[in-house]
């Protein structure tokens, strides 16, 4: 599922919106937040990942054949990056060790079972 938002992603962003409707950045944040909620922020533990300005990166959960990425995006929420080694095919164990990895990151996530 792809949650959207209606903040603006950077603070030029803010500052263009808040210029469209006549209003100063403080005033269009207190306009925002009363309208949509508060400001959505990376969770707990998440780090800005390395050459990009959107993407915050959970802990890496990993074996010989694939690392798993936990991700989250200020416009998009929770996501799940999964790599494998040279792009090669899993082995069944392997393929179960993923499973259950990508079960649980889901779970950390805030995701139940069938939604």
């Amino acid at each position: 599922m792809t949650n959207g938002t209606n903040w603006p992603a950077t603070v030029r962003e803010l500052g263009d919106m808040a210029e469209k409707q006549g209003l100063n950045i403080v005033e269009l944040m207190v306009e925002l937040e009363r309208e949509v909620g508060p400001i959505p922020h990376p969770p707990s533990g998440y780090t800005l990942a390395p050459g990009t300005s959107d993407l915050w990166i959970g802990t890496e959960t990993m074996n010989r054949s694939w690392i798993m990425t936990p991700g989250w995006k200020f416009d998009t929420g929770h996501c799940i990056n999964v790599w494998t080694v040279d792009g090669r095919d899993l082995t069944p164990k392997e393929a179960l060790e993923l499973g259950t990895a990508l079960v649980l990151a889901a779970q950390a996530a805030g995701v139940a079972e069938g939604e």
